[in-house]
C-alpha cells in the first residue's frame, strides 16, 4: 500500500516534465518510450483534474522534434495538428474547463 502526493507541487513538477520531454532524452531517439511516459503524466493529471490545456502544444512540439533530419513526411501530419491546437486553444481559453474539455475532445485534442 502507498500514498501518492496530492500536493500542488507534485502536480506542477509532473506538469514541469511533460514540457521538458524531448526525443532526444531517448536512446535511439524511440518515441514508443517518449509516448508512454507522456501518456503515464498525461494520465496522472487527467485523474487529478490537474491536466493544464497549454501542455497540449507542448506534446506536439516535442513529436515536431523527432523523426530525424528532413524528415518532412512524419511531421507534415503534425504541421497541422499544432495549428489546430493553437486556434482551438485560442477559441477555449475563456470557455469554463467543462466547455474548454468538451471542445478539445471534440477535435481530437483531449488526452485520452
Amino acid at each position: 500500500f502507498s500514498f501518492k502526493s496530492t500536493s500542488i507541487d507534485y502536480y506542477e513538477d509532473l506538469r514541469e516534465k511533460l514540457k521538458g520531454m524531448r526525443i532526444k532524452q531517448y536512446p535511439n531517439e524511440d518515441l514508443e518510450a517518449m509516448i508512454k511516459d507522456m501518456r503515464l503524466i498525461t494520465d496522472e493529471l487527467e485523474k487529478a483534474n490537474q491536466f493544464d490545456h497549454t501542455l497540449i502544444l507542448k506534446l506536439v512540439e516535442a513529436f515536431l522534434e523527432a523523426g530525424g533530419e528532413g524528415n518532412e513526411e512524419f511531421r507534415f501530419p503534425l504541421r497541422e495538428l499544432h495549428r489546430l491546437a493553437k486556434t482551438t486553444l485560442r477559441e477555449v481559453s475563456f470557455l469554463e474547463k467543462k466547455d474548454a474539455d468538451k471542445m478539445l475532445k471534440s477535435k481530437g485534442l483531449k488526452p485520452k
